[in-house]
């Protein structure tokens, strides 16, 4: 089944886990909060799919450096508050 509709606004936390699509060298899925249609946000399956390989590669290693950025910003909050 494939649907076509967008949902850009999402927040990029520690925990959020990339994973090749396993039918292409140029998708990527990964598990999110939808706030775009319902009243109540639900956990979705989100995916992307790039024209070449290369962008997709680009946007796995940017996404995964916001990761690491968040994540070391959390492990700094956590100590400041310690």
């Amino acid at each position: 089944m494939q649907v076509h509709k967008v949902v850009c606004n999402q927040l990029v936390t520690a925990d959020l886990v990339l994973r090749p699509l396993s039918t292409s060298d140029r998708a990527w899925c990964w598990g999110a909060l939808n706030y775009a249609e319902e009243n109540e946000p639900r956990v979705e399956e989100l995916s992307v799919r790039f024209k070449l390989p290369e962008t997709a590669k680009e946007f796995r290693d940017k996404l995964n450096e916001c990761i690491g950025q968040v994540a070391k910003q959390a492990a700094a909050a956590v100590t400041v508050e310690g």
